[in-house]
């Protein structure tokens, strides 16, 4: 019998396992910045459009190497049919023709689509980096709000011993009712702030789904440890991998040689197209009879159209060698720029987790020592707290801005780092 009541009594468990999962068994994994890296690149509307832009572009390259369609013509003559020889009958006739550029027109054409491809490529690579740095950007400034909210929520318990002790002192005639009062009033504030907090995270979960693709309304956990990466290379190397990596850089190389290509097509154009035509006749019911033609365009108004041609390509190769210049000195200077940040912003990060933070705490404790020792008044204690709060948000503040200054870096130079 008692055997009997285990196995009911293990049935019930199971069936309330069933029917009432665990909440943490399908609690959601925290997302890291890697992984929402990589969600975003595989995700992100931005990237799968100019993803598609460039295979599109792409799919030309092929069909620029193709001459025209050659045309089938069939005819029907009845008006010649009364004509000696043909007997009544009128004539038919099939024929096809066919118009060809000159080769190396067909060749250049491919070349410039061909270009066009790789410039294409450059900018959905480009697109790619600056969602990228985005997203990165998204994520660090979610997990600042989440690690100010934290430590403004420890404020606020903190601030909450302090209303405490002041409220208990001054039922001890101890302290003034002044003090209890603007213990309230700090906590006050506190609660204020926490409510601006969350609703800066809630904007900034909704910016982070819309770069991940995912539905705007929707919460986001994300992991508390931020894994610092360090750069060590110096700002030459940087520069020079930039020069040579950057994609918008490279989409500008493509755009000089696509102009250089266009420039060749242009005096191509002097060269005369070749056209074709051949047709079977049949008279009286016999297709012994054919004609054939083989033709050439003479361009005789060179002067006034291929001459031009050759001007204005000659122009616009110009023009893109100058914007390719523009833009390896305006890429140079987001590499120096944003090194800079880094470096600045990296000894700041040092100085707060060396000297800032540590004396505000150590103030904060001697505070504290010398308001149970009556030796300072309670409003000292409260800025003692409050300054070491506004430092810990400063602190993070600051950390978020170097690992920012990171992605920018990455994606001046074009590459992670």
């Amino acid at each position: 019998m008692k055997a009997r009541n285990i196995v009911i009594i293990i049935f019930i468990y199971f069936i309330i396992l069933f029917l009432f999962p665990q909440e943490n068994a399908g609690a959601e994994e925290a997302l890291s910045l890697k992984a929402a890296v990589g969600e975003a690149k595989g995700s992100n509307p931005e990237i799968v459009a100019a993803k598609r832009t460039y295979e599109a572009v792409k799919a030309r390259v092929p069909q620029e190497l193709a001459p025209d369609d050659p045309m089938l013509e069939y005819s029907y003559d009845e008006m010649r049919a009364g004509v000696e020889g043909l007997m009544g009958k009128p004539m038919r006739s099939y024929a096809i023709s066919q118009t060809i550029p000159f080769p190396t027109k067909l060749i250049l054409r491919s070349r410039i689509a061909s270009k066009d491809a790789r410039i294409s490529y450059e900018g959905y690579r480009e697109k790619e980096r600056d969602v990228i740095s985005r997203t990165k950007s998204a994520w660090l400034d979610l997990w600042a709000i989440e690690k100010i909210i934290d430590i403004t929520k420890e404020s606020q318990a903190l601030l909450e011993q302090f209303a405490s002790s002041a409220a208990a002192r001054y039922s001890l005639g101890k302290t003034s009712q002044q003090d209890a009062l603007k213990a309230q009033v700090e906590l006050a504030k506190i609660k204020n702030s926490l409510i601006t907090l969350v609703q800066r995270r809630e904007i900034a979960q909704a910016r982070l789904n819309i770069l991940l693709n995912r539905d705007p309304r929707s919460g986001i956990i994300i992991e508390k440890d931020l894994k610092k990466q360090e750069i060590a290379a110096p700002l030459d190397e940087l520069s020079n991998k930039a020069k040579e990596l950057r994609p918008q850089l490279r989409a500008f190389r493509y755009a000089v040689e696509k102009g250089k290509a266009q420039y060749l097509l242009a005096w191509n154009e002097f060269l005369p197209d070749l056209s074709g035509r051949y047709e079977q006749m049949i008279v009286n019911g016999r297709g012994d009879k054919w004609a054939g033609m083989l033709g050439v365009s003479v361009p005789i108004w060179f002067w006034e159209k291929q001459s031009f041609g050759v001007a204005q390509m000659k122009k616009e190769l110009d023009m893109f060698k100058a914007e390719y210049k523009t833009m390896e000195n305006m890429a140079l200077f987001e590499v120096k720029e944003a090194y800079a940040k880094v470096e600045a912003r990296k000894k700041l990060v040092e100085q707060f987790e060396t000297s800032f933070i540590p004396q505000a705490e150590q103030a904060l404790k001697a505070s504290l020592i010398g308001y149970e020792a009556n030796q300072i008044d309670f409003l000292n204690l409260l800025d003692s707290q409050r300054m070491l709060l506004d430092i810990k948000i400063d602190y993070y503040d600051t950390l978020v801005e170097l690992e920012m200054a990171k992605a920018e870096l990455e994606k001046a130079v074009g590459i992670d780092l």
